[in-house]
């Protein structure tokens, strides 16, 4: 254990401190992925940078493996459960990230024609999906020993060069390809660094222990159903507006995602404290999310209008003045987003339902209602995932009643 967290015993440790530390690391990520997207808006204009966040939409959703060996790994880590040891965990890493590449090839074709997405971008996409879950593992340990500042660590390194080498590689071609490409090389050199510095071995053989597994799927669904509710408003806006207001949306949902990603170090750092039985942790932890991101609402209310344009161009001035709104659908998000991973801590095997209910409520009302303008598709997302919520508290009480 680092010098730091050791000064604090486990049981007192509180929220701030650990959140701090974790939240460095996570922020270098964030502010590299928001700076992606506000050159990306400037550079390649509306209709190619909407091409641009639809491919990173799907690297998110494809992503959800890597989160759920994550939970899984750290998990059982902090509560000691067999399939916690180095080698149990690489091999882990190994049967996730190869099975979900191996989907994500299926489904390239597919997105390619339906979603109108270049083919070596949507190709590198996939292939990025193996060392990204692969990296999973060597977080999970991390967070599960409750080693947070080596967690902060390993977020940078990550973020650094994903999102980073991107960054550059933009600038320098302008081109959405060439930009997908640099964030697959970026988190192949992060995978060999995490594993060197968790200590894992490169590979391990055997079979999976059964429990893991069955642990792994289940939370792979409830991961997946949340990620695609999470992440289908862009692609649900391409299908219903025009090039010109998807690119619109796309810079609209970058306030969402930093109200939806700014509290998510909440739920990083309470995950092992939810995994023992600690209740009392949800509680703070909710209103520490809804605090975050009303906050970040509040600020782009006042500063939207005129920030925005300035930093993505004034073709983006209209979506500018309703900025709040997406503040508000990403708070909602954030929110739901902790109550799932309560639930996860909890082995509830039913979560997934309330959020595939969510998925489509979402689908069916921007597709017969709510699909006019940008801005009505974000009064959905944050109404549905508001209900979301509310089914969320009431499991809870529920279960400790």
């Amino acid at each position: 254990m680092s010098e730091v967290e050791s000064v604090v015993p486990e049981g007192r440790r509180g929220l701030l401190g650990p959140g701090v530390v974790v939240a460095a690391g996570l922020a270098v990520g964030q502010v590299l992925a928001y700076a992606l997207a506000v050159l990306g808006a400037r550079v390649l204009g509306p209709s190619r940078f909407g091409e641009l966040s639809t491919l990173n939409n799907l690297l998110v959703i494809g992503a959800v493996v890597a989160l759920a060996v994550q939970t899984v790994a750290a998990r059982r880590v902090a509560a000691g459960e067999p399939g916690s040891d180095p080698p149990a965990l690489a091999r882990l890493g190994t049967r996730a990230s190869t099975a979900v590449t191996v989907v994500g090839l299926v489904v390239v074709p597919i997105a390619v024609v339906a979603l109108r997405l270049p083919a070596v971008a949507t190709f590198a996409v996939a292939l990025t999906l193996w060392p990204l879950t692969a990296v999973g593992v060597g977080l999970g340990r991390a967070q599960g020993d409750q080693h947070f500042v080596r967690l902060g660590a390993l977020y940078t390194v990550l973020g650094v060069l994903r999102v980073g080498s991107s960054i550059v590689v933009l600038v320098a071609t302008r081109s959405v390809t060439a930009t997908v490409l640099a964030a697959l090389v970026g988190t192949a050199i992060a995978w060999v660094l995490v594993r060197a510095i968790e200590g894992l071995p490169l590979s391990a053989g055997g079979r999976l222990h059964a429990d893991v597994r069955s642990e792994t799927l289940h939370t792979t669904h409830a991961l997946l159903a949340m990620f695609v509710f999470t992440s289908c408003d862009l692609l649900l806006a391409r299908l219903v507006l025009p090039a010109t207001e998807v690119g619109e949306y796309a810079a609209g949902s970058v306030v969402l995602k930093i109200a939806f990603w700014l509290p998510q170090v909440v739920a990083v750092v309470l995950f092992p404290r939810l995994a023992r039985g600690d209740r009392r942790s949800l509680l703070v932890g909710t209103v520490a999310v809804v605090a975050l991101g009303l906050a970040v609402t509040l600020g782009f209310a006042l500063v939207g209008p005129t920030l925005l344009p300035r930093l993505m161009g004034a073709a983006y001035a209209d979506i500018a003045t309703q900025s709040w709104i997406f503040g508000l659908a990403g708070t909602a998000e954030a929110a739901a987003y902790l109550l799932l991973f309560s639930r996860l801590a909890a082995r509830d095997r039913l979560a997934a339902v309330a959020v595939w209910g969510a998925v489509v409520a979402l689908g069916l009302v921007v597709l017969t209602v709510a699909h006019h303008s940008p801005a009505q598709i974000a009064v959905a997302v944050a109404v549905v995932a508001t209900a979301l919520c509310v089914v969320g508290v009431w499991a809870n009480l529920r279960s400790s009643a």
